[in-house]
């Protein structure tokens, strides 16, 4: 059986919609299943990772801090736009969990390796 790795794109604000919580659940099940995966955070996607995220107070659950249980499911490949970081004042000391940060073609050619890509 061929197994394909999946990249799993970021590009949303995390409280704009269901859609980081989403790619999110999606990246787990995948894990879970031993699937290779790489989860690649862009535009306001980066946000998803910042320290400070308060669903409550926008009246949503924070499902954000989930992110921290990756290295339990053997996810290690998380990979930040470094542009889309400065584009929100963002340092990788800001963020949740540990990362690689890499400029706009780093993450292209990143990305490219993969076989499979959902944005969400």
């Amino acid at each position: 059986m061929i197994q394909h790795s999946h990249a799993i794109i970021f590009k949303q604000a995390p409280l704009q919609n269901q859609s980081g919580q989403d790619g999110l659940e999606l990246a787990l099940t995948l894990a879970t299943f031993e699937q290779p995966v790489a989860l690649f955070f862009t535009g306001a996607g980066v946000l998803q990772l910042s320290r400070n995220i308060q669903g409550e107070l926008a009246g949503r659950k924070t499902y954000t801090d989930a992110f921290k249980s990756l290295e339990l499911y053997d996810i290690d490949q998380i990979y930040v736009c470094e542009s889309s970081l400065s584009e929100f004042a963002l340092s990788g000391d800001q963020l949740t969990i540990e990362v690689d940060i890499l400029d706009n073609q780093a993450w292209r050619d990143k990305l490219a390796e993969h076989d499979r890509a959902l944005t969400f």
